[in-house]
């Protein structure tokens, strides 16, 4: 089922109308219960419109400094996993290096 502006603005339409029918004894509750529903139908009608966002283009990629991911991904490991120097060495090495590779085809 394909969602539009009309199906959405019938939707409220109905849902105003049955209202009606069946109105509270209350004023504040009617104005709230209306106001609720506007926000509602705003939201959904602002997601269904909106365009669609944009992939990043490789050329507005952000920029990668092996050293400083290096030494970033050595702190994690030993302060935080409690790794050994090498074995945290090892991890960033082979972690920086997948990074270079993939910006490489990109």
């Amino acid at each position: 089922m394909v969602i539009t502006k009309v199906w959405l603005n019938e939707k409220l339409n109905n849902a105003l109308e049955r209202q009606r029918v069946h109105e509270t004894n209350n004023e504040t509750d009617q104005g709230l219960l209306e106001q609720g529903k506007s926000i509602a139908f705003t939201e959904v009608l602002t997601k269904l419109t909106e365009p669609p966002q944009q992939k990043i283009k490789s050329d507005e990629m952000i920029d990668f400094d092996p050293d400083k991911t290096f030494e970033e991904i050595v702190k994690y490991y030993v302060n935080v996993k409690k790794y050994s120097l090498e074995h945290a060495n090892d991890i960033a090495m082979k972690v920086v290096s997948r990074q270079k590779q993939q910006r490489l085809r990109v």
